[in-house]
């Protein structure tokens, strides 16, 4: 509430002008730098600021008294924008290119443009794993090796929508069963959890993590020499989405700034590599990465209905299986490891009991999705709490068969 109530205050004794765009975003202050600064250049009378949160954080801003102050969203989070489409917050924007509309999840159709993409991978510490004699991991299969204990850095998809979407473009490439089970392993791994996606970049940069699941415009825009970058072999794009909000006091020239990004100049600043981000429009061959966004941009691209209809679970399991036990999953899973080193095989039984999920996918497409609902925020506090038990209880059955072997 003290942020909030700071960032009210600070809205309101800053003057607003006709000709100033207040953008709230959930992107890094570095990822939209150059952008403005080229739509700056082309349009001196039109100034704009932005206002760097958290997805939750945005739409906590919007829905206040306040919300009037802020002219446009910045965001990868088609669940944040879905949430204020919903709720009518949003205005239609006027023209929208097909190659951007076409990333653009149907309940949003008209309400958002999608005006880059980016990709997600690991980021390495490629000194570190070499002075160790590691592997660079590649890929999440990789990220199970137990040789990477306490090495991994990633944010928790409650928290950063970004994960969230990595989270869930892997449960749609493995499966639910099988995606699950990898994450569970991948978590007896994990050192550090940070609450943005490009905290992760910082631990790293800081040498507080070797290893992190991240989007690529995070990590490219990194100069630092000992760390690599490896997108995953299913690489999907994660739009990143611009809105305009139905309260704003400025719509027209808001509504210019969206045609400058879809626009061929707004295309080029966002090619930048200073941005790390691939435009929407497809480019010209005479520019570097022209061949890898035009295979980018013909990949398959995630199934938004499956996101949306299941993103609270995905939130509440990661955290209740992971976030809030992360230090008990850790041992377990190093106990584990040296057991089966130990013995020179794997202990499937006990994995398994280590990597169940108290639901299975079907239930997963039709879980309620609006804790706003008393009944249905009663019915997931009932669930948090078996969810925990379960959870538990399996933990204690595979501590058991590991202390008898």
């Amino acid at each position: 509430m003290k942020t909030l109530f700071f960032i009210l205050t600070l809205l309101m004794s800053t003057p607003l002008y006709a000709q100033e765009l207040l953008i709230a975003t959930t992107l890094s202050t570095d990822a939209t730098a150059h952008i403005i600064e080229q739509w700056q250049k082309a349009h001196p009378d039109i100034s704009v600021k932005t206002l760097n949160r958290t997805s939750t954080s945005i739409e906590r801003l919007v829905n206040s008294p306040f919300s009037g102050k802020i002219d446009l969203i910045i965001s990868s989070s088609p669940m944040l924008l879905s949430h204020l489409k919903t709720n009518n917050m949003l205005s239609p924007i006027t023209t929208i290119p097909d190659e951007s509309q076409q990333l653009v999840p149907n309940i949003l159709r008209q309400y958002a443009a999608a005006f880059a993409i980016s990709g997600s991978g690991v980021l390495s510490n490629k000194e570190y794993l070499s002075q160790h004699q590691l592997p660079i991991p590649q890929n999440w299969q990789d990220l199970t090796l137990p040789d990477y204990y306490g090495m991994l850095s990633i944010s928790t998809p409650s928290r950063s929508d970004t994960t969230h979407i990595m989270i869930e473009s892997l449960l749609q490439e493995f499966g639910w069963q099988k995606g699950w089970q990898m994450i569970m392993e991948i978590g007896g791994n994990i050192g550090t959890i940070s609450s943005r996606s490009f905290g992760v970049v910082d631990k790293i940069n800081s040498d507080l993590s070797i290893i992190g699941i991240t989007i690529d415009n995070y990590a490219i825009v990194n100069n630092n020499e000992k760390l690599v970058f490896h997108r995953f072999p299913h690489n999907i794009p994660i739009p990143t989405f611009i809105t305009v909000l139905a309260q704003s006091q400025h719509k027209d020239s808001a509504q210019q700034f969206v045609q400058y990004l879809l626009s061929p100049a707004g295309q080029l600043a966002v090619s930048h590599p200073n941005t790390g981000k691939y435009p929407v429009i497809q480019l010209g061959d005479e520019l570097s990465n022209y061949y890898e966004q035009a295979e980018f941009i013909n990949t398959e691209h995630i199934h938004y209905d499956t996101l949306l209809k299941r993103q609270e679970l995905v939130r509440q399991l990661f955290d209740i299986a992971i976030t809030f036990r992360l230090e008990q999953l850790k041992d377990t899973w190093k106990l584990l490891h040296d057991k089966e080193k130990k013995l020179g095989k794997q202990l499937d039984e006990v994995r398994q009991l280590l990597t169940k999920m108290p639901i299975d996918e079907d239930q997963s497409l039709h879980y309620p999705n609006n804790n706003q609902d008393l009944d249905l925020y009663t019915e997931y506090q009932i669930n948090a709490i078996e969810w925990k038990n379960f959870f538990q209880n399996q933990n204690q059955m595979a501590m058991k068969q590991l202390e008898n072997l």
